[in-house]
């Protein structure tokens, strides 16, 4: 058994042990074993046939469960906000389309299951976050997470090169590139989140090292797609950033180009991503397979407006409506765009809902900033501009891969609901208060889980 297995096995155990008192850090048992799952990693093989993505699962059921009945808290109903009462539609219109129109009910059904499983996470993730610490160990277990990967990547050369990018390095349900792009992506603007949350320097320490290591795995990546990601996810950001957080955005603005100019060594990296602007004429293969896949999945929506079921594209109609794609010599038949495969897989009414959902998280984050900057917190505006950055990295990366129904946006959601609850829905009751009774209120009582009018 090697040192990594052991190190890992007694990392499980404490992280388990810790979570009896705090269902938090279940949530890190639950990254723990997707970002270092034993099926994934050289290490593992002694273990790797166990579930340990699904037992964590259980784990933080379990340990909600208790802690509900510990502190017997009256917490208002989960449906009080508009994202879950969309996530509820979504969960029953997947189910409707799966077993009403799944042109192939059994490769549908595994996607049925997954997207009730990540809505799941999304509930559980809320209860488990309780205040800014709880929120700081998610963040923190995604930063580490990630930290792991480009720590193998980086430092022990896992993984290999194919075609300028880095191949063979993954995560549970992560099997390509671009997939670990998109990932990280969205994942960076939460681990960064740590450092206007936590208040050990060591622990916003640890973070910037994770989030390098990380981001030096998306330049090995060269993902096009996740380079637009970054580019939106800045912008996004420094709009978000103003006001008495512009000081520190620009801090960190300025960290971050110092950090990608030291890492960016491969010339291949910055010629990839111009072809993203080029010609028709002169872009690469996979670029116009991309083009031909997109035509394609727009002309079944329109034969099929209501769905076909998951993966219904790959694995049912969608090959009868390419009668070149065999001239395209491509060994996958996905989408490539998150949006198109929502709308073939779940109809246009799923492709709404989901529309719906990104909204939702949207506003989230503007009330959120709104209400840190009337109080002229800063550390809150950046952490909401971060969820923020986040989000547009997730849906940017999203238009060229199939990557709108994988589980780190859902992780994204979760985190930007709770951080305005542990935080911002505070401080907007606190303002409402008279000057008088605002410290006896902050003493006194604690915010409500779920907050009547949240977006």
């Amino acid at each position: 058994m090697s040192v990594t297995l052991v190190a890992w096995c007694a990392i499980l155990l404490v992280l388990v042990a810790m979570s009896l008192g705090r269902p938090s850090y279940a949530i890190g048992v639950y990254m723990l074993t997707y970002f270092a799952h034993p099926l994934f990693w050289w290490w593992g093989d002694p273990i790797e046939g166990y579930r340990w993505n699904f037992y964590a699962g259980l784990l933080l059921i379990g340990t909600l469960l208790v802690s509900q009945r510990r502190e017997a808290t009256k917490q208002e109903s989960p449906l009080s906000t508009n994202a879950v009462r969309i996530l509820m539609l979504m969960a029953a219109n997947i189910m409707l389309v799966h077993f009403l129109f799944a042109v192939n009910p059994e490769a549908s059904f595994g996607w049925l299951t997954n997207r009730l499983k990540f809505i799941l996470l999304f509930f559980l993730m809320q209860y488990a976050i309780r205040d800014e610490k709880d929120y700081t160990i998610v963040a923190m277990s995604i930063a580490l997470g990630m930290g792991y990967i480009g720590f193998e990547a980086t430092i022990n050369e896992r993984g290999s090169f194919s075609g300028g990018r880095l191949e063979g390095i993954g995560a549970a349900g992560v099997t390509s590139s671009n997939q670990l792009a998109s990932l990280l992506i969205t994942g960076l603007p939460l681990a960064t989140t740590v450092l206007f949350t936590a208040v050990s320097r060591w622990t916003k320490g640890v973070a910037i090292l994770c989030c390098a290591l990380a981001f030096n795995v998306v330049l090995m990546c060269n993902s096009r797609g996740a380079f637009l990601g970054v580019l939106a996810t800045g912008v996004v950001f420094l709009f978000m950033a103003s006001g008495p957080a512009r000081k520190h955005s620009n801090r960190l603005a300025a960290l971050a180009l110092v950090g990608t100019f030291m890492l960016l060594g491969d010339p291949a990296i910055l010629e990839r991503f111009m072809t993203t602007f080029s010609s028709q004429a002169q872009q690469d293969r996979s670029a116009q397979s991309r083009i031909v896949f997109w035509t394609a999945a727009s002309g079944m929506v329109r034969d099929y407006p209501l769905g076909s079921g998951g993966n219904s594209f790959s694995e049912g109609r969608g090959w009868a409506y390419m009668p070149n794609a065999r001239t395209i010599a491509s060994d996958t038949r996905a989408i490539h765009n998150g949006f198109l495969t929502e709308a073939t897989d779940w109809g246009l009414q799923g492709f709404l809902l989901m529309m719906l959902f990104l909204w939702a998280v949207w506003r989230t984050c503007l009330r959120g900033r709104r209400l840190a900057r009337s109080e002229g917190n800063a550390n809150a505006m950046m952490a909401f501009a971060c969820i923020a950055g986040g989000l547009l990295a997730w849906m940017v990366s999203s238009v060229f891969g199939d990557y709108l129904d994988q589980e780190w946006g859902f992780w994204l959601a979760a985190m930007s609901y709770s951080y305005l609850r542990v935080h911002g829905v505070v401080a907007e009751r606190e303002q409402a208060l008279p000057a008088d009774t605002f410290q006896a209120s902050r003493a006194a009582q604690a915010p409500p889980l779920w907050p009547r009018g949240a977006v």
